[in-house]
């Protein structure tokens, strides 16, 4: 089974150097604050491994995210430096290095800015890693050789007798590693950031179910209120009322109850296509889908301007099947004619049959300055 893997790129160059040997990802379980820390882990079957203390009071148990041959293909920070009509473009890569590929993968910026390492489609991966062994081991636990076959190399640490390593330096290594590790979560978390900006732009109808569930919601809580100070000072109003007074407090009391429950729906529809787009671009999987119209949306207008979307097709060569999507609905800034990409990267998830899938059509949008 193939799966992506997120790398330090500090120490993405020391796996073409064949320093790198190891790697370490964060492990789920119950409740880490009952894992003791005077034993090792044991393992009681091919995916389940276990904590126990000595005195067996405490224990908690684990699942290894890999199995030994897996393949993990590493994600890095990139950039499309050039591309043609003819269907090729070049990619940089964070250490200089620049590949070409038989297809349009991405657009140049005029700022030349580099693309998130979350959103990297396998095709443009370099490196593929085969899993070996699968270890569980605290982070804490690490020591100098381990940090160097994490990649944690900032100088000749070490040196050589007899074909054997001879540890100097060792407690940079592990300082190399930390700093390392600490950088890794801060890209990662820089790059749900621009992903979270990116999904902010995302599909016209996600952000209308966000912002009808707001609006639900909030005149909901009024609702709410409201009803709470009419029960608060009941004897006054029906004293001061006729007809059938018990009507106000339950028509606010009913109508809070629907504005809430419509607003949470809403919320939860946006917050699931989110989380759909999301795991999309994490799982790198695209297929190139060609160009056929870009269709007006006039149930959607913008300063009473009605926008429009990119319509595409990509015919399945294993089932002759053809798919249609369609992109997220685009303002009229982004005029249909200035697009003169004919294939667009769409996100899709295969074994939903395409149901779930995500356009990438900020990838061939122009560059546009508004002043």
């Amino acid at each position: 089974m193939e799966k992506p893997i997120i790398i330090q790129e500090d120490m993405i160059p020391a796996i073409p150097a064949k320093i790198k040997t190891t790697t370490r990802q964060v492990v789920k379980a119950a409740d880490w604050n009952n894992a003791p820390t005077d034993t090792s882990p044991f393992r009681i079957d091919n995916l389940h491994w276990v904590w126990q203390s000595k005195d067996k009071t405490k224990s908690v148990g684990v699942v290894q995210p890999v199995q030994p041959g897996d393949i993990l293909w590493v994600k890095e920070a990139w950039r499309p430096v050039e591309a043609s009509s003819a269907g090729w473009c070049k990619i940089e890569y964070k250490d200089g290095a620049i590949l070409s590929y038989d297809e349009v993968i991405g657009l140049p910026s005029k700022e030349g800015a580099w693309r998130s390492l979350l959103m990297m489609p396998r095709k443009i991966a370099r490196y593929l890693l085969c899993v070996t062994e699968v270890t569980p081991e605290r982070l804490q636990k690490i020591n100098a050789i381990g940090a160097y076959d994490e990649g944690a190399v900032r100088g000749p640490h070490f040196v050589s007798y007899g074909g054997e390593r001879c540890l100097a330096l060792h407690s940079r290594y592990r300082d190399d590693f930390a700093a390392a590790w600490n950088r890794n979560v801060s890209d990662i978390q820089k790059g749900e950031n621009n992903m979270q900006d990116i999904r902010a732009g995302g599909n016209t109808g996600s952000k209308m179910y966000f912002y009808c569930g707001c609006i639900f919601s909030i005149v909901g809580v009024i609702f709410i209120i409201t009803f709470l100070l009419v029960m608060s000072h009941w004897e006054t109003v029906a004293a001061n009322s006729s007809g059938e007074v018990w009507l106000i407090p339950v028509t606010f009391g009913l109508l809070s109850v629907i504005m809430l429950v419509i607003g949470f729906l809403l919320l939860r529809l946006y917050s699931n296509e989110q989380k759909k787009v999301r795991r999309l671009l994490l799982r790198g999987e695209y297929v190139m889908a060609e160009i056929t119209g870009f269709p007006i949306n006039y149930h959607n207008r913008v300063n009473g301007i009605p926008t429009y979307f990119v319509e595409c097709t990509y015919q399945d060569s294993t089932t002759e099947t053809v798919h249609v999507f369609r992109s997220r609905d685009i303002g009229i800034a982004f005029l249909p004619e200035k697009i003169t990409a004919k294939t667009v990267r769409v996100y899709v998830d295969r074994s939903s049959g395409y149901q779930d899938y995500y356009v990438d059509v900020d990838s061939i949008l122009p560059h546009v300055t508004q002043h």
